[in-house]
């Protein structure tokens, strides 16, 4: 009645790049299977867990590992019109300066795009410069709390969701929702909250 598979995890782990992106799109077949019009684009399990923290339905979760401009592309193609991106600010402020692969060895300006927007918000060149000089996220989010500059967070999170609406042409409307590594919500733009009201999540 069924196939004895020995010696083996049965775990399918793609070796090459492409393999590994194309593993993921067949979430969205799923999605649309069970009828479900919202995917939320996690990175990884922590997004994942986190995102189901806030009641956010497990059905519409999709992990897209680094590959979040592949995975809105593909989500654009399955014809789906509104998408919420969920996770650390840490991967997701990439997206606030146009960086759609958030692998470390591809790009990171973590440091640059939260000093650049500290600058904007009238921070001095020295909260700027320890900005530059921060090691992690969490170091930086020190130096923000410390100068009570946490609206930063609501304007990444606006940033990175008009670039994510940018890199599909305006094809979906797309919201992107920011929290730190102990799931506390940080930022979240309009788009996001207005989706996430109307499917009832618990995102505020």
């Amino acid at each position: 009645g069924g196939i004895s598979i020995i010696g083996t995890t049965g775990i399918v782990r793609p070796m090459s790049e492409e393999a590994f992106k194309d593993s993921l799109t067949p979430q969205y077949a799923v999605l649309k299977a069970g009828k479900l019009d919202v995917p939320v684009l996690v990175p990884g399990k922590i997004g994942e867990d986190i995102a189901l923290g806030y009641k956010i339905d497990a059905r519409h979760l999709v992990i897209t590992s680094n590959f979040i401009g592949f995975m809105l592309d593909k989500a654009v193609e399955h014809g789906f019109k509104e998408i919420v991106i969920f996770g650390h600010i840490g991967k997701l402020i990439k997206l606030a300066g146009g960086i759609f692969n958030t692998h470390s060895h591809i790009a990171d300006a973590r440091q640059e795009i939260f000093a650049a927007y500290l600058a904007a918000m009238g921070a001095s060149r020295h909260v700027v410069q320890k900005t530059l000089e921060a090691n992690t996220t969490e170091a930086i989010m020190d130096i923000v709390s410390s100068q009570n500059m946490q609206q930063v967070y609501g304007l990444l999170a606006q940033r990175a969701a008009k670039r994510s609406m940018g890199h599909v042409k305006n094809a979906a409307r797309i919201g992107v929702v920011m929290v730190d590594i102990k799931g506390g919500l940080l930022g979240m733009d309009d788009n996001a909250r207005e989706i996430g009201e109307k499917m009832s999540w618990r995102i505020n």
